[in-house]
């Protein structure tokens, strides 16, 4: 799973920096404070944000606006003070709270030791914020705009945090879609990435969510975006293969199949003239995964429906890519 994370590009995973951490060995749950914490490096490297802070207290400086109620209540003794309301500029700010708050609690429950470390040095850049005393305030003060934008992951990260619920509490919010991630996409990123360390780049290139050609040209409309297209550079031939986060069974009618899924294979085939269009799935203890199933038509058109074992995925790519290197 945390090999399949790295592969993501266009999600809060790329954050996650991997050059000085041994990832590999931490639970996930550390992971994910790995990522809170290079987010708030970030945030750290560019400045914490400020802002105005309405601050009410008793003063020997008279300043701002005096508290005439609160004055006679504290000051009936103390002519010298003056009880006042005014503003300041400072770090002391709904969203630098939460990230404090944030942090003070994963320090105390990490395991690892590079992430305390980490987390103890970023608390001396937060050393003039105070501890969050209203979570749920402090959340509905936080009005997201440019200014803000460095902030935006790490905060829904500390929604995450602390609120003390799974990801599944935010199903349909804008943190399930910033923070988690539809296992097909992930599945396509990984594969993609593999393939393109597999097929030698002297040979072959390898695109993905190609976008060569619109279902229509006149209008130029409907663009096609096949998950992953490989070109052979010797002769020009196509090889156009899409993923399905799905499980096929022998008991489902057509293996489970979308019907769906053929006729946008068989767009594909007629569009990119492959020579072959591969369907692939993750492998199943339903199916006999070690045969593929194809499915031909009598005009030319081809498509095999093969399995990925993410666990053996120098096999899995063999069988997949031997038409590709056939005649090399």
């Amino acid at each position: 799973m945390i090999d399949m994370l790295k592969s993501l590009k266009d999600s809060p995973y790329k954050s996650l920096q991997t050059s000085n951490v041994n990832i590999e060995k931490m639970s996930i749950f550390e992971v994910f404070i790995r990522m809170f914490v290079d987010e708030v490096l970030f945030i750290e490297k560019r400045g914490l944000k400020s802002g105005y802070q309405r601050i009410q207290s008793n003063e020997a400086v008279f300043k701002g606006k005096l508290k005439v109620s609160d004055h006679i209540k504290y000051n009936f003794a103390h002519k010298e003070r003056s009880f006042v309301e005014y503003d300041e500029f400072n770090t002391d700010r709904p969203e630098n709270r939460l990230i404090k708050t944030t942090l003070l609690y994963l320090y105390r429950v990490s395991q690892s030791s590079k992430n305390r470390v980490d987390i103890k040095n970023l608390l001396n850049s937060f050393s003039e914020v105070s501890e969050s005393t209203d979570i749920t305030g402090d959340f509905n003060k936080y009005v997201p705009d440019r200014n803000m934008k460095d902030y935006t992951t790490a905060l829904m990260w500390c929604k995450v945090f602390l609120l003390g619920k799974s990801f599944s509490a935010f199903s349909g919010s804008e943190v399930a879609f910033a923070l988690l991630f539809p296992m097909e996409t992930l599945f396509e990123s990984y594969v993609a990435q593999k393939l393109r360390k597999y097929l030698n780049p002297k040979d072959f290139t390898v695109s993905a969510q190609d976008r060569s050609f619109h279902l229509f040209d006149y209008p130029r409309q409907f663009l096609m975006k096949p998950d992953i297209v490989v070109k052979r550079k010797r002769d020009g031939a196509v090889f156009v293969l899409d993923t399905k986060w799905k499980l096929l069974s022998q008991a489902k009618a057509n293996y489970g199949i979308s019907q769906a899924d053929m006729y946008q294979m068989y767009a594909y085939q007629k569009k990119y003239q492959a020579q072959n269009i591969t369907l692939l799935y993750p492998v199943t203890d339903t199916l006999n995964t070690d045969r593929h199933i194809p499915f031909q038509s009598n005009d030319g058109v081809l498509v095999t429906a093969r399995f990925v074992d993410l666990f053996n995925l120098p096999l899995s790519f063999s069988l997949i890519t031997e038409k590709m290197k056939a005649d090399e």
